[in-house]
């Protein structure tokens, strides 16, 4: 395995690794908090959506909204727009989890990249788009 790929691969074990043990003090799996995630600030999203958004299979999931749901941190309907789609939205309490974790977040990210510049994590920033590009992700506006 070449040096780019096992310190990518490396730093991104170690990435969910130190995330999961912040988030286990609310009972969180990293997993959970990137969906909800993706759901904050937002009024809802069809499921099929954040599915594609987690790259994770429909299971996972389904897996994952059914913890979140039996804690009252999202619910899931049907979609007034498609009734065979279900959206997927945080409630108050999800929402609230959420507000309080975007300072850990931003704490780990910091950490994460202590002594890089501002100009650094651009390029970075910059570096992992484009290999999300080579591989196929098409980012969608």
């Amino acid at each position: 395995m070449s040096k780019p790929i096992r310190y990518l691969k490396l730093s991104y074990i170690l990435m969910r690794k130190g995330l999961d043990e912040e988030l286990s003090a609310y009972q969180l799996t990293t997993s959970q908090f990137e969906i909800m995630g993706y759901l904050y600030g937002e009024a809802e999203i069809e499921q099929q959506q954040l599915q594609s958004y987690s790259g994770v299979t429909p299971a996972t999931l389904t897996g994952i909204l059914d913890k979140l749901e039996q804690r009252d941190l999202v619910q899931r309907r049907l979609s007034h727009v498609d009734g065979r789609a279900k959206t997927v939205a945080l409630t108050p309490t999800g929402q609230a989890l959420c507000g309080q974790l975007i300072d850990l977040f931003h704490e780990f990210e910091a950490k994460m990249l202590e002594g890089f510049s501002a100009a650094e994590r651009a390029l970075f920033t910059d570096w992992l788009q484009r290999i999300a590009k080579n591989l196929g992700y098409h980012e969608s506006d």
